[in-house]
């Protein structure tokens, strides 16, 4: 309620109450009048009690839900400033040299790697693996397709790791036929903490 309009309220229901007695009085009597009053008057009070508490409930839920968001936000902050980003290059033809960096602010953790391609889904099972890579260390390997003439183009090179925080991360090199080949990066999201 407004700042003056709660004691006008008050004072209007104090009179309401004393007028409700009186006439009450005057038709039963004064004892009953009385008993009447004060039975309207505990009624008032159990409401605005009532009024009061949900409102103190109301602001205390508020508070606990910004605090939560401010906790969330201090969480994040933290994990993301220890986020390792791995960038991939990839190179050669039927063996396929994979170039990894560590770009990011903190270790990258069991790190697989592997060649997405939709014409030899067999390619998704030969997997390279690094345990850790440093902030600022680079890395090789070596995928052997055992294709004769196989090539980059429109495939991607996956890549997930995860940080000491156990947030598991994902970066891709995208080749298509006309454009140099795109990396992106992004948290992984959803159920599960490690990578299998």
């Amino acid at each position: 309620m407004q700042r003056f309009g709660f004691p006008i309220f008050v004072v209007l229901t104090l009179c309401g109450i004393s007028g409700l007695g009186a006439a009450v009085a005057w038709q039963v009597g004064l004892a009953q009048g009385f008993e009447s009053g004060l039975t309207a008057a505990l009624v008032f009070a159990t409401a605005y009690y009532a009024y009061s508490t949900k409102q103190i409930l109301d602001e205390s839920r508020k508070q606990a839900s910004i605090a939560s968001k401010q906790v969330e936000i201090m969480l994040n902050g933290q994990f993301q400033a220890e986020a390792p980003v791995i960038k991939l290059k990839a190179t050669g033809e039927t063996d396929i040299r994979i170039d990894i960096e560590n770009s990011g602010k903190g270790p990258a953790l069991n790190i697989k790697c592997w060649i997405d391609d939709p014409k030899h889904p067999e390619l998704n099972m030969k997997t390279i693996s690094w345990s850790a890579v440093a902030v600022g260390a680079s890395y090789f390997n070596l995928i052997i397709t055992g294709i004769r003439g196989y090539t980059l183009h429109n495939i991607n090179i996956e890549a997930q790791y995860e940080s000491v925080f156990h947030r598991r991360y994902e970066s891709r090199l995208v080749f298509s036929d006309d454009v140099h080949p795109i990396l992106l990066y992004s948290e992984i999201l959803g159920k599960g903490n490690s990578i299998a």
